[in-house]
This record gives structure tokens, C-alpha cells and sequence, in this order.
């Protein structure tokens, strides 16, 4: 009897890990930011979906284990964003992982905006968000541009004029 009620505990244990597994994968691929986590010695142990797709990273590629160069290099490094300094972009993004910087935003494919903020775990490793921005900036430029330019003419309006007399 002992033995049986040890079995049964063990395979429902079993049962509810698997449950809490397929939850959690649920919860982490349904987010609307891309989440990375890496542990202590910088490896990517956790990525979702929305990540995979925010850095426009091949479909097959296995991420796990990957360091933040390798991570980065597959995405912005096969021309995902042109324009983009890649070594200095993996550079500053190495250094907020390391605690040295505030949130990193960066530019990519057609003015796509990212925002990439981080947290540290406990383990010494790091948990980071990535959200794209692209639409609040955007409502950041027009909402800048309303209040300096004439809605009608599109020409400087007096808090234009003031700030630029300020300068």
C-alpha cells in the first residue's frame, strides 16, 4: 500500500508539473513583449515567441543556450536593420546586461522602434523585456508636432516661435 500510494503521489506530482509546464508555456507565449532570460554566465535559457519575432530571428533556430552576441548577431547582424551600428548595438546591449545601463531603444526595419529593459534575478542572471514602441513614438512626434505648428498652415506656431527665441 505504501508503495502504491507512493506511485500514485509520483504520477500525480508528474501530472501537475506537466500542467504548470503547459500553463506557464501558454501564459509566456501569449505575452504581447518579447522575453528573454539568461542565467548568470549570459546564456539565453528562456525566450517566447514574441521575441523570436521581434528580432526577426529564423523560424528553426535554436536560441537556447545562445549568449547575447550570438542572439543579436543572427538578428541584426544579417541585415535585419541596415542602418545599425552592430557591434556598438551589441556592445550596449551586453553592458545592460551587466547592470551598467538604464533601457536601451533602438531603431530597427523601417523605423521600428524597440524598448529593452531588464531585471535582475536573484541567480545572478537577468530577465529582459522587449517592447515594440514604434506606435507611442510615433503619437510622441505628431503630439510634439501639434503643439509647435498651426494645425491648418503647418507653419511654426508662438510656442515654436517662443521656444526657439528661448534658445
Amino acid at each position: 500500500n505504501r508503495l502504491r500510494q507512493t506511485l500514485l503521489d509520483a504520477v500525480i506530482a508528474t501530472r501537475d508539473m506537466t500542467m504548470l509546464a503547459m500553463r506557464f508555456d501558454t501564459a509566456l507565449n501569449n505575452m504581447p513583449h518579447g522575453l528573454a532570460m539568461f542565467d548568470s554566465e549570459g546564456r539565453l535559457v528562456v525566450a517566447n515567441n514574441r521575441l523570436i519575432e521581434l528580432f526577426d530571428l529564423p523560424k528553426g533556430l535554436d536560441v537556447n543556450g545562445m549568449t547575447a552576441r550570438e542572439l543579436l548577431t543572427h538578428s541584426v547582424g544579417a541585415g535585419q536593420a541596415p542602418h545599425l551600428d552592430v557591434e556598438h548595438f551589441i556592445s550596449d546591449f551586453e553592458a545592460h546586461l551587466a547592470g551598467v545601463m538604464g533601457s536601451i531603444f533602438v531603431e530597427i526595419r523601417d523605423g521600428q522602434t524597440l524598448a529593452l529593459t531588464r531585471q535582475r534575478m536573484e541567480n545572478g542572471g537577468s530577465v529582459v523585456i522587449a517592447e515594440d514602441i514604434t506606435d507611442r513614438r510615433k503619437a510622441e512626434e505628431r503630439i510634439h508636432h501639434l503643439a509647435h505648428y498651426d494645425s491648418l498652415t503647418d507653419l511654426p506656431n508662438r510656442t515654436y516661435l517662443h521656444d526657439a527665441l528661448q534658445r
